[in-house]
């Protein structure tokens, strides 16, 4: 199944890529898996590194990276701003640079995505010309609304746009007619002229989708939940549980340490290279001897980078060495043990070979440990024997001695 495609414009220069790279970085980090995102980046100066460092955000069907050379100059316009340069007013020709498109998010660099932004996506603007979020500030702070001659106002910083109607109401042509007859130097570059235009075809989102954290800093959360409708409770979140941050105005987190979104900022800040060039882009027209040696450290990266390609490619080697050495050892294990077996086996059969002859012997010398015995008893038995004989012979002897001593005696007498 084919998932939904939601489109998302930027608008970018040179000297704003980095921080577009960052708010790139949070909408992909915190995007729905079930959709498919398209992220368009129109531009006419970016360098061939920040084009590729951008496109290198890219991921294969789900999330596509598509930048948008647009050399449109606006030489007869002739209003500058504090913060935003010429190049936001491409945002008037969006209808025509994305005629095959019916709708699309725009939203600036200076934002960063968070959980649930894609419910934008929802709203309803078939009748409108864009689903906007009120700019408070712009109703509490002097009378800018009545010069303009409105009811209402709008930060067109986030605007989910409908082009299709646009087109159809010639939108485009009217935006930059107002702009090139605009009197009073503007206090915003293409605000003022999307508010006037647009007048009250708008439908109101609510304030999450565009959290400018500058009125955390001038109101009291009961005054925004006044102001925007919403419940106390959930005024004083919108910092925690905005869909969208936009960091709008003078205190923003790449020129001003002390900015609130400074820590959530950097988290998109993926690489050492990638702070050292903010920092230096930020504080080196201010501090010469900085910049020297955020440059020297930047080359020494280079270097280290070279060396560690080197080292990379030893440490392989030695890998391989270590691997084929590790396969030896292996090998020698293995005769080792098929060597210890046969000498166990070896060891074995001799010890049975022993423990059988020396049962036999134990046998033999029992036998003849018997016979020794009976030998023993059978000369004891001459021995008596022979005593015996002896005995016999010496009465015998006595009886024939006697008799001779007798017949001697008769023998005597007689004569």
């Amino acid at each position: 199944m084919k998932q939904t495609e939601l489109n998302i414009v930027y608008i970018c220069d040179e000297a704003y890529a980095f921080v577009t790279l960052m708010s790139v970085r949070s909408l992909k980090a915190h995007r729905n898996k079930k959709y498919a995102y398209q992220v368009f980046i129109v531009t006419k100066d970016l360098s061939s590194q920040s084009v590729d460092v951008l496109e290198a955000e890219s991921e294969k069907d789900t999330f596509r990276i598509v930048i948008c050379t647009n050399h449109m100059e606006f030489s007869e316009i002739l209003s500058e701003h504090v913060y935003v340069s010429k190049a936001a007013l491409i945002k008037f020709a969006l209808p025509s640079i994305f005629n095959h498109f019916d709708k699309v998010l725009y939203v600036d660099g200076d934002t960063l995505f968070r959980e649930g932004f894609e419910k934008i996506f929802q709203t309803n603007i078939d009748h409108a010309y864009a689903a906007v979020v009120k700019d408070m500030s712009t109703y509490f702070e002097g009378d800018h609304l009545q010069e303009l001659g409105l009811n209402q106002y709008f930060n067109s910083g986030i605007m989910y746009l409908n082009l299709k109607k646009m087109r159809c109401d010639k939108i485009e042509q009217k935006l930059l007619e107002y702009k090139r007859n605009e009197k009073k130097k503007p206090m915003f570059m293409d605000q003022d002229a999307f508010n006037v235009i647009f007048h009250e075809n708008v439908v109101f989102m609510h304030p999450r989708f565009n959290f400018i954290y500058d009125i955390f800093r001038r109101y009291t959360a009961e005054q925004i939940a006044e102001f925007y409708r919403i419940s106390k409770n959930e005024a004083a979140k919108l910092d925690q549980e905005a869909g969208i941050l936009h960091m709008a105005g003078g205190k923003k987190p790449w020129n001003n340490l002390e900015s609130e979104q400074l820590d959530e900022w950097l988290d998109y800040v993926q690489y050492v290279r990638e702070a050292l060039r903010w920092g230096q882009n930020t504080y080196g027209k201010n501090l010469i001897g900085l910049r020297a040696d955020l440059s020297n450290v930047l080359a020494e990266l280079d270097s280290m980078q070279f060396d560690m390609q080197q080292t990379q490619a030893e440490l392989n080697n030695n890998n391989e060495s270590l691997h084929m050495l590790q396969e030896q050892i292996l090998r020698i294990e293995s005769n080792c043990n098929n060597s210890i077996q046969m000498l166990q086996e070896k060891v074995s059969n001799i010890e049975n070979s022993f423990n059988s002859n020396l049962h036999m012997l134990q046998e033999q010398i029992s036998s003849l440990n018997d016979r020794m015995g009976t030998k023993e008893r059978e000369e004891a038995i001459r021995q008596r024997l022979y005593e015996s004989i002896e005995q016999r012979l010496t009465s015998l002897e006595n009886m024939i001695l006697l008799r001779i001593y007798r017949k001697i005696r008769r023998y005597l007498k007689r004569t």
